[in-house]
């Protein structure tokens, strides 16, 4: 069996791309029960030759359909496995893909892990440069993982390669930065270049990620339409590599965009099959699931104003990341709980303006409460990782503290300073792109309520000073505000 499994994975490996890739996919869905067989029978029987390649070309399929988990299942055990053994040749390229793969994997589930990995892959590729070009680029974006400005030159350089392979990777990871830095006009451009070099590459996964990138960057400015026909695209590709973690994400983006553009029915329908899924709560992103999808059905309920649902829903999804103490912990640094908690308060708003009851626990309360626990939530995040600030992210929490703080009653019995503050944070959000996937975060309909209640001169007055500066500073100077203000 090892060396029929050898001979499969190294062949399989060298048409993981390209206009081979989805045949070479369906032959490892076919196998891959056998190959899971021989990688435990080469961990337990200390044969590094037939770990090393096997493992390669299963943890490359895993990555590619976002089951990320069985990665992180075997990869410490496959590290101890090929400990002290020196590889030569094609076993070098099999031991650096191990290397890469468990490295970047590990970054976000297990540093340590991440950190040893990443070390063999250094030392590995002191020798020589490797012979796949695609190797050979994973492997420098891993051991330049933590370190920006090589990071960006590496990606600049991929995005100006020959090899549309490389140029279509080198686009789509760029746009994935931009979009952290709030730069969306940019990340839309690059994840546009990187769709088109997939389609000259004939890559299936590059081509429906890259068009997954431009549904999820519509869906973040409010373009609803845009997103959806980006996403149908998205989903035709990955259905065809069965990248189940993926085409979940997709469900639930088709759903909210669904709700946006006003087609409700498909986004109750969509949402109800999303969450009747069970999916595995060991894995490291169970909790977004569910939280994203309650806070669909929250969407709902508020477009058919049945604002006291559509805020318990919005309470059920941010339960679901304090439910667990494990998850707990973890929780203050997702940035989906960020963004909840601003649609949550959001939605809160609604519910008082429709007339809900002094004695209610939906009252004024309530949401001073929800907008404390975002602003200390935005605060400590940014604390922790101040290197890696995620402006949009920031931007949504900015938002929905801000919102609060110029809702009619709050801001008359805090006064004009007060009022002053929420109106630059509100405009500071917009100047970071805060995200609108929601339609409870979409900022104009947020906007003519600030006016309505303070005049469109102040809001004005605010959104030009904001204007004025890069978005690097309006974080900063939104996150200074943020920490002047007592909720």
């Amino acid at each position: 069996m090892d060396a029929w499994a050898i001979a499969f994975a190294r062949d399989a490996m060298a048409h993981m791309h390209g206009p081979d890739q989805v045949p070479t996919f369906a032959l490892v869905t076919a196998e891959q029960d056998n190959l899971v067989a021989v990688l435990r029978s080469a961990i337990d029987g200390d044969r590094p030759a037939t770990t090393a390649p096997v493992f390669a070309l299963l943890a490359y399929y895993w990555s590619l359909r976002s089951t990320h988990t069985e990665v992180l299942g075997f990869g410490a055990a496959v590290l101890d496995a090929l400990a002290g053994w020196e590889p030569e040749g094609d076993d070098r390229e099999a031991a650096a893909a191990c290397y890469a793969l468990i490295g970047g994997t590990f970054l976000y589930a297990g540093l340590r892990t991440a950190v040893r990995a990443i070390s063999r892959l250094r030392r590995l590729r002191r020798g020589a440069p490797f012979a796949d070009p695609r190797l050979g680029a994973i492997a420098s974006l891993v051991l330049a993982a933590g370190h920006v400005e090589p990071g960006m030159r590496l990606l600049a350089e991929f995005s100006r390669s020959a090899d549309p392979e490389l140029a279509a990777m080198g686009g789509l990871l760029t746009a994935q930065l931009q979009e952290n830095a709030g730069e969306l006009d940019d990340a839309l451009a690059s994840a546009t270049r990187a769709h088109e070099k997939a389609i000259e590459a004939q890559d299936t996964w590059s081509r429906a990620s890259a068009a997954q990138t431009l549904a999820q960057l519509h869906s973040q400015l409010a373009h609803p339409h845009e997103a959806l026909a980006w996403a149908a695209s998205a989903h035709e590709g990955l259905a065809t590599l069965r990248a189940a973690g993926d085409l979940r994400q997709l469900d639930w983006l088709i759903a909210v965009n669904s709700i946006s553009a006003g087609d409700v029915d498909r986004g109750r329908a969509l949402l109800e099959d999303y969450l009747h899924e069970e999916v595995d709560r060991t894995g490291f992103d169970y909790v977004d699931y569910y939280g994203i999808g309650f806070a669909g059905l929250a969407e709902i309920a508020l477009a058919e104003g049945d604002h006291a649902r559509g805020v318990r829903l919005y309470d059920e999804a941010i339960g679901v990341y304090t439910d667990d103490t494990a998850v707990e912990r973890e929780a203050v640094a997702n940035p989906w709980l960020t963004i909840l908690g601003a649609a949550l308060i959001a939605a809160r708003l609604r519910a008082q303006e429709a007339g809900i009851p002094d004695d209610d626990p939906l009252a004024a309360t309530e949401t001073a409460e929800a907008a404390r626990r975002l602003r200390v939530r935005v605060l400590v995040n940014a604390r922790l990782s101040p290197q890696y600030l995620d402006k949009p992210v920031i931007g949504t929490g900015l938002l929905g503290v801000a919102i609060w703080m110029l809702d009619a009653e709050v801001g008359a019995a805090r006064g004009d300073e007060w009022v002053d503050a929420g109106l630059e944070l509100f405009a500071l959000a917009a100047r970071a792109n805060s995200r609108q996937d929601i339609v409870s975060l979409h900022r104009p309909a947020l906007a003519e309520r600030v006016r309505r209640t303070w005049g469109d001169e102040r809001l004005a007055a605010a959104q030009a000073a904001a204007a004025s500066i890069g978005r690097d500073a309006a974080a900063v100077r939104g996150l200074e505000l943020l920490a002047g203000i007592r909720v």
